[in-house]
Parts: C-alpha cells; sequence; structure tokens
C-alpha cells in the first residue's frame, strides 16, 4: 500500500500468521498460548520466564490492525 505495508494475496492477516506458525513447528518451535508474563530472566545466555528454561525465547504480544 502507499505506507510501504504488503499484504498476503488472501488479504487477511490470519495467513500471514499461519505461514508463520508452519514454518515455526517445522523447525520445532514451542508455542505456549495466551501465557502471563511477569518476570523474563537471562543468566549466562539462558532465559528463565517462571518454570521455564530455554536459550531462545521470542514472546509475541500482538497489536492493533491496520485500517481497512
Amino acid at each position: 500500500d502507499g505506507e510501504g505495508r504488503v499484504y498476503p494475496m488472501s488479504n487477511t492477516a490470519s495467513s500471514v500468521l499461519d505461514a508463520l506458525r508452519s514454518e515455526a513447528e517445522r523447525l520445532g518451535v514451542e508455542f505456549m498460548c495466551e501465557k502471563h508474563v511477569d518476570r523474563l530472566e537471562k543468566k549466562n545466555g539462558i532465559f528463565t520466564v517462571g518454570k521455564l528454561v530455554a536459550k531462545k525465547v521470542i514472546i509475541c504480544t500482538g497489536g492493533c490492525a491496520s485500517a481497512s
């Protein structure tokens, strides 16, 4: 569009999510949806989130949809 955004041919945001999720699952990424996180700590290259311990963490909080 005029603001530099690119949309999928389906014109739905869910198809972008589906593509990202499909590739992440193929790579063995574990999803933990709708979790409350109070604190994320990193010590010696290892993240701790509650009882979860991991080398890598991605936090996705969502965002506002663009106007139609």
